[in-house]
């Protein structure tokens, strides 16, 4: 059966323990850290991702409609992870934008 899918995802979910969305410093420039995008729809295949307005990338999404990023931040201070999902039908949802804290790193030995 041929289904016309134009319905929008929802906005996904942005996640990390390595740099939180709570208002706290992270470890800093040049430590790795790990972040999860999931969405509330059984048919995402995808989601395009950016940090601070830069050039979007692409990440496939799992069988379970979430994925996975890591990230070196190259500087300190105030960044945003804009991240939209996108479904079979290649409809993309609004975007989620998640701020997190980057502190200035360890000192150099």
């Amino acid at each position: 059966q041929f289904v016309y899918d134009r319905t929008a995802p929802d906005a996904p979910v942005v996640s990390s323990s390595d740099y939180p969305d709570d208002g706290t410093w992270s470890p800093g420039v040049g430590v790795r850290g790990t972040f999860r995008f999931s969405a509330q729809a059984d048919d995402i295949v995808a989601y395009s991702y950016s940090f601070l307005g830069g050039a979007p990338k692409a990440v496939a999404a799992d069988a379970d409609g979430s994925a996975g990023i890591r990230f070196v931040p190259e500087k300190s201070g105030v960044q945003i992870l804009s991240v939209q999902a996108q479904d079979r039908a290649g409809n993309r949802g609004p975007r989620t934008d998640y701020t997190f804290r980057v502190g200035a790193g360890p000192a150099p030995v």
